[in-house]
């Protein structure tokens, strides 16, 4: 028969184990939160220098067009378009298309670009959202 110093140590024990629980819940929960945060910093960086990469590779291609700085650019968005958002995509293709064929009218490259330099920003602020 259990006595009242019996009951008590294996409520001790009970709570020592409850503690020890939720200690380790507790540390294994802000790693997985660090380690979250951390990815999603790492993945914002990666958009944000491949979207400068296309802005930079466009504006050499206008100082200078030759096939490497077009190759430089295709590259560019090639690689911004595996993270960028559909609507990024859609834009970034028809920059492509543009600046690729020979009718490389100033108009149409100032407003494609505008509308990726906007469309690069939302992508960012939603990205800030759901982190």
């Amino acid at each position: 028969m259990l006595d009242c110093a019996m009951i008590g140590q294996i409520l001790g024990d009970a709570g020592l184990l409850v503690s020890l629980l939720s200690g380790l819940l507790g540390a294994l929960l802000g790693a997985w939160i660090g380690a979250r945060s951390s990815a999603k910093l790492e993945r914002e960086r990666q958009l944000v220098e491949l979207y400068a990469r296309v802005f930079a590779s466009f504006n050499e291609l206008l100082r200078d067009r030759t096939p490497a700085n077009l190759a430089a650019l295709s590259a560019a968005v090639s690689g911004a378009m595996l993270v960028c958002s559909k609507q990024s995509e859609a834009i970034l293709a028809e920059l492509e298309k543009t600046v690729v064929s020979q009718e490389f009218d100033g108009m149409v490259r100032q407003g494609l670009m505008r509308e990726l330099r906007e469309s690069a920003q939302r992508d960012l602020k939603t990205f800030h959202r759901l982190a």
